[in-house]
C-alpha cells in the first residue's frame, strides 16, 4: 500500500499536506468521515488532481524544468515574455489563453492559461480522473 508525502505548504494560520495514497487506505480514509486524526486535531481529507503545467510554453502534461521551449509566453496576453513581468496581467478583460487560442477549436479563450475554469484544463483534469484507480468510489469531476 502506498502513502507517500508529496509536498506541504502553509497558507494563513493553516497548513497543509498532499499525499499520494493507494485506492485502499482512500477508501479507509473515505470510509471514517474524509478525515483523518493528527495529534488531538481532526484533519479534512479532500481529493485533489494535479495536472502539471509548463510556466514557459504554458502546456500541460510538463513542467517548467523540462520544458524545450527557448522563450516564454505569457499566461495573460499570448505574447513573448515572462508572465510575471505582463503589463496587463491586471486587467482580466484583457486576457486570452494560449492554449485555448492554439487549439483549433470554438472554445472561450478570455482567461488566462493558468485559469482553473479553461476548458483545456478541466478536460485534461478529467482524463486523469479517468485513468486513475480510485478504488470503489471515484470523485466526482473536481
Amino acid at each position: 500500500e502506498t502513502f507517500e508525502i508529496l509536498f506541504t505548504y502553509k497558507a494563513f494560520d493553516l497548513g497543509s499536506v498532499v499525499c499520494k495514497v493507494s485506492p485502499l487506505i482512500r477508501e479507509k480514509i473515505k470510509n471514517q468521515g474524509s478525515s483523518i486524526k493528527i495529534g488531538y486535531r481532526s484533519c479534512p481529507v479532500k481529493d485533489r488532481v494535479h495536472i502539471p503545467q509548463c510556466a514557459k510554453c504554458l502546456k500541460t502534461g510538463h513542467k517548467t524544468s523540462s520544458c524545450k521551449e527557448t522563450f516564454s509566453i505569457c499566461a495573460f496576453c499570448t505574447e513573448k515574455h515572462a508572465s510575471h513581468s505582463c503589463p496587463t496581467k491586471q486587467d482580466s478583460s484583457t486576457h486570452k489563453c494560449h492554449n485555448c487560442t492554439n487549439s483549433q477549436r470554438q472554445i472561450d479563450f478570455s482567461h488566462c492559461a493558468f485559469d482553473a475554469s479553461c476548458t483545456l484544463i478541466k478536460e485534461a483534469k478529467k482524463r486523469v480522473i479517468q485513468s486513475t484507480n480510485w478504488g470503489t468510489s471515484p470523485p466526482p469531476c473536481l
